[in-house]
């Protein structure tokens, strides 16, 4: 009796090779040049010292009366010598944003692939880095010149909607003519230079900067354009802010 006929099947196996590029990793210096006034928030330290005792359980003393011009001074970010500045993270939350904006561009990609750093590393380090505010006219680079405005802002404290709330008064710090020095550090791989200044520019006309910026509510402050720049072209001037004048107070609009 015959054996019926057996075939074998050699198994395929295929192997899959994962290449990862080498990075490209590129330093460029620009300057956001405000196209509207920058008004900025920073946390109070006085009200953030009373926030912890609170929350620890301490006696919290009572809140002292309404000092316009120690507010409108606590509302301004400071590098450690004196110099206004604004957050680093700040202007990559504009540029991450912007990315809505942007066709086959994810936040994901762009969180991992863009850096923004104060060119001459004098504004701290981690999230709370500082990048100097200079004059809008791109002659100062490391100077202090520049003073900002106090205004008023009428505002509803725990507004659940229009009419509701506690009424209350805010004095922060307005720039005026300003402009804001920055080192990007990008990877070459994901975007060119030209794509980096680009989304840079999208996100001050659509996101903007500080308060009432125009992704918050529609509002119309802290927009910018984007020019080239080279710190080692301007002189690290050394005046510092004295705040020894009291600053007349506006009434916003």
């Amino acid at each position: 009796m015959a054996k019926p006929k057996t075939t074998s099947k050699a198994k395929k196996t295929t192997e899959k090779v994962i290449e990862i590029p080498e990075m490209d990793i590129r330093p460029l210096n620009l300057r956001l040049v405000g196209a509207s006034p920058l008004m900025c928030h920073a946390w109070n330290p006085k009200a953030k010292e009373m926030m912890l005792a609170k929350q620890m359980g301490k006696a919290v003393p009572k809140k002292p009366p309404k000092d316009p011009i120690a507010d409108f001074h606590g509302a301004r970010y400071r590098l450690p010598d004196g110099r206004d500045g604004f957050k680093a993270c700040g202007v990559k939350r504009a540029m991450v944003d912007a990315c809505s904006f942007v066709a086959n561009l994810t936040k994901v990609a762009m969180k991992g692939s863009v850096f923004i750093n104060d060119a001459f590393g004098t504004g701290g380090s981690g999230s709370e880095e500082l990048l100097p505010i200079a004059t809008g006219d791109g002659k100062q680079w490391y100077g202090t010149d520049i003073e900002p405005e106090a205004v008023e802002h009428l505002v509803r404290v725990g507004s659940k909607g229009p009419g509701t709330g506690t009424a209350d008064l805010r004095y922060r710090p307005e720039y005026a003519n300003w402009s804001i020095p920055i080192r990007v550090t990008y990877m070459a791989n994901m975007l060119t230079e030209a794509q980096v200044v680009q989304l840079l520019m999208r996100a001050g006309f659509s996101i903007g900067l500080g308060e009432d910026r125009p992704q918050l509510k529609g509002g119309g402050l802290g927009r910018f354009t984007v020019i080239g720049d080279d710190p080692t072209k301007h002189p690290r001037i050394k005046k510092r802010l004295t705040n020894s004048k009291a600053p007349p107070i506006r009434q916003a609009a």
